[in-house]
């Protein structure tokens, strides 16, 4: 029975690819690619001339049956436009699909983008966790920020230009001022790599162009920063002297203490100067 070799390519740099990718993608029947343009650049470099079809977030539902067709007496690669398939790029449910049939997939490893940058970020760690591009609704962005404030894992994830600016300023409102690692064009020419504050970034990527992957520091077991019940963060609202302190230094301080958002303290902080609590 045919083969799907899932293939990873390079993530900027055409020179970062394996002999053996470079092999298999000559040997091969047919390529699936993301998009035939991307593609052909690598396959003209490597004076490759097997034949290509798309599939890409567009079609990919419409286009698996006629893959696993071809893939009935053809060996089939199937690459992204950059980095290795299946990793937030299409071709899950192709792969899925395949092995309900009985096929053999076979792994060509390569580079990674999300490997690439946790190598380097420079941070000092035994877990990470990968959560794809940073949510879009601010519900979502609420659920992963309760979800790492307290994890002791690096949390690594993606964003776009365009969004870049409100992601960080979202990430210091709510996780306070952590370290960060963020890469940009990696292995590419104008490749740029940031490590310091959230705060820092902020200031440092005025005009952001190209994909961003962003590493988030862990939590530190040793900071002063715990899990905390609602009591706790109202007993300690009750502490403080507020004569002199604004909201903002209030929340501020609450949050440094507890790892609580920062939205919930300065709401029980509210509730709490108009008597209810």
């Amino acid at each position: 029975m045919s083969s799907l070799y899932v293939v990873g390519t390079p993530i900027g740099n055409l020179e970062d690819i394996t002999l053996r990718a470079i092999r298999i993608l000559t040997e091969v029947d047919l390529i699936v690619c993301e998009d035939k343009r991307i593609t052909s650049r690598l396959l003209n470099k490597y004076n490759i001339k097997t034949s290509m079809t798309s599939y890409n977030n567009y079609n990919k539902l419409s286009k698996v049956p006629y893959i696993l067709s071809e893939l009935e007496q053809k060996d089939i690669a199937l690459v992204s436009d950059a980095g290795l398939p299946c990793i937030n790029d299409p071709g899950q449910e192709l792969v899925a699909s395949a092995i309900d049939l009985g096929h053999k997939i076979v792994p060509i490893p390569g580079v990674s983008s999300v490997t690439t940058a946790v190598s380097i970020s420079g941070m000092i760690f035994d877990q990470w966790v990968f959560v794809g591009f940073f949510p879009k609704q601010k519900s979502k962005r609420m659920e992963l920020i309760d979800s790492i404030i307290n994890d002791k894992k690096v949390t690594v994830l993606l964003e776009s230009p365009h969004r870049l600016q409100s992601c960080l300023k979202f990430l210091l409102d709510n996780l306070g001022d952590r370290k960060i690692t963020v890469c940009r064009e990696m292995t590419k020419l104008y490749e740029d790599i940031f490590r310091g504050k959230i705060s820092e970034a902020i200031d440092n990527f005025n005009n952001p162009k190209g994909e961003f992957i962003i590493l988030i520091e862990a939590f530190i077991s040793d900071d002063i920063r715990k899990k905390t019940s609602e009591s706790d963060v109202l007993k300690i609202l009750k502490d403080i002297d507020v004569s002199k302190l604004k909201t903002k230094e209030i929340v501020d301080i609450v949050f440094n203490e507890t790892g609580v958002s920062k939205k919930n303290i300065y709401k029980m902080w509210l509730d709490l100067s108009k008597g209810k609590k």
